[in-house]
């Protein structure tokens, strides 16, 4: 509940409402886990995000060429997924209400180290990536839709990536410790 896919879809609307013509250009990714324990809430969620998935792809989406994809890999298979998702990746959106630190921003940022990664100022890695990442305030829709523009127009500018530089005294093995 708290990784706040309701607004991230709802940003990425706002943008293909002002500009459709991106829906052509841009996938929009979103890689979810269900919970291991399903409540009423959760389910609502799910439900409430598979909706707005549909109604995007109904208005900007192509045949074979969704807008947005919302992905639910199998437990066993989550892990290669993100990994998939994420090396693949030209934009990262990480728009957490609150979350403990969220390893993805993290992630994100080695594995796709020259496309911007725009992370909630909620999320417990920020303080840590704050020079390398684009600040968001989760529930801000327009702001995260202005955001996600930016992103995309600046493509992917080379900037120093944590784990590959070690002038900025950390690896890959320091984040895991």
């Amino acid at each position: 509940l708290w990784k706040n896919l309701p607004r991230g879809f709802a940003a990425y609307r706002m943008l293909l409402e002002r500009d459709p013509g991106l829906a052509r250009e841009w996938w929009f990714c979103a890689v979810a886990t269900v919970p291991s324990r399903t409540t009423a809430r959760s389910r609502e969620l799910k439900r409430r995000c598979d909706a707005m998935v549909s109604e995007v792809n109904e208005r900007f989406g192509a045949p074979g060429r969704p807008a947005v994809s919302l992905v639910y890999p199998e437990l066993a298979t989550t892990r290669n997924c993100v990994v998939a998702a994420l090396t693949g990746a030209s934009l990262t959106l990480v728009n957490p209400t609150y979350d403990g630190m969220n390893l993805v921003a993290k992630e994100a940022l080695y594995l796709a180290g020259q496309a911007p990664v725009l992370l909630s100022q909620n999320a417990g890695a920020y303080e840590q990536l704050a020079g390398r990442v684009t600040p968001l305030q989760p529930f801000d829709v327009p702001a995260t839709a202005g955001a996600l523009a930016v992103g995309m127009a600046e493509g992917t500018a080379p900037r120093p990536v944590p784990g590959r530089d070690p002038a900025d005294g950390q690896d890959a093995a320091a984040w895991l410790a």
